[in-house]
């Protein structure tokens, strides 16, 4: 078997599909290969469904190689569930119809016939759900729920302030390793994100020193990830419980950590940023994506001052 990308565009070329449907098909199995690199912490040009996992020894020597299980088809659908639903369908026809293919041509597992994931659930979402936009108090609130309420309170709340403060996408905090984090200058040094490029992502004041205590109190390795969950690294299913457990003690609708990335971009509109600056914070290939995230009631609350908000987003105007 060849890899991944290899295998879509001979799949592409192979199938005997209706042009349009192998187009949307093509689009989503892309999709999936740029998430599938982001939750394996791989260049996606390496991507190969047989060896998704590399098992080594005590020492760290390679043993073998484990293909891709169900774990990681479910994680990338849950990831995804903010999509619509006609999204999710062709994502999961599309898959199907790959798997199928791998099957006869490799006799490679069919591992569609066997995810959790229920398409069914989501029949009655509506093509686009009207998007709730996270306010500065709603964050505020959140973070307090946090200290409240989290059973592993020095991890929580460094995750969520990361999340908030960044800007990030759940999956570059989630595969932060200690050895991209430079403690020094305050920043974190991402490889490959969902656009394909290298990034640096920016902290705030004082936060490096953070970073170092908790990596120090937990004795992680240079290799290690951050945010680990009994020895291993936190997904986004994970994420998502924690979120919306404490969204639910905050008694706040209900929302997504993706919502986080809104808020970022819709308290640096507030405060009166350029579009071009957000835009190169979140790391956006396109003015216009940018231009979607931030609340359309961003200009109604241009200069209105919470003064116990300041203090959660002080350091934003410090990393500019």
């Amino acid at each position: 078997m060849r890899s991944l990308l290899n295998e879509i565009e001979l799949y592409h070329n192979l199938s005997r599909l209706a042009e349009s449907t192998k187009t949307i098909y093509r689009k989503r199995l892309k999709d999936f290969a740029i998430q599938l690199a982001e939750l394996t912490h791989s260049p996606i040009e390496e991507l190969h469904l047989e060896k998704m996992y590399d098992i080594t020894d005590v020492s760290g020597t390679h043993l073998f190689y484990k293909e891709i299980d169900i774990k990681i088809i479910d994680c990338f659908f849950f990831n995804n569930i903010e999509k619509s639903y006609n999204w999710l369908q062709n994502s999961k026809h599309a898959l199907q119809s790959f798997f199928l293919y791998l099957y006869r041509n490799y006799d490679f597992f069919n591992i569609m016939d066997h995810i959790t994931f229920s398409l069914d659930k989501y029949k009655d979402k509506p093509m686009k759900k009207k998007m709730y936009y996270l306010t500065r108090h709603d964050v505020l609130k959140l973070m307090h729920s946090v200290l409240e309420n989290s059973t592993n309170l020095e991890r929580d709340s460094l995750l969520f302030i990361l999340l908030i403060s960044t800007g990030s996408r759940q999956s570059e905090i989630l595969n932060v390793k200690v050895n991209e984090i430079d403690i020094e200058n305050e920043t974190i040094y991402r490889k490959q994100t969902k656009n394909k490029s290298s990034n640096y992502i920016p902290l705030r004041d004082g936060l490096g020193v953070s970073i170092k205590k908790f990596i120090e109190m937990n004795n992680l390795k240079d290799n290690d990830y951050l945010f680990m969950s009994n020895g291993s690294k936190i997904d986004g299913n994970e994420l998502r419980k924690l979120f919306n457990y404490f969204l639910e003690k905050a008694n706040l609708p209900d929302s997504t950590p993706h919502q986080l990335r809104h808020n970022f971009a819709t308290v640096l509109a507030e405060n009166g940023m350029d579009i071009i600056t957000i835009q190169q914070l979140l790391n956006h290939d396109k003015n216009s994506t940018t231009q979607n995230y931030i609340s359309p009631n961003y200009i109604r609350n241009i200069n209105v001052e919470i003064t116990e908000n300041k203090k959660v987003y002080k350091h934003i105007r410090k990393n500019l």
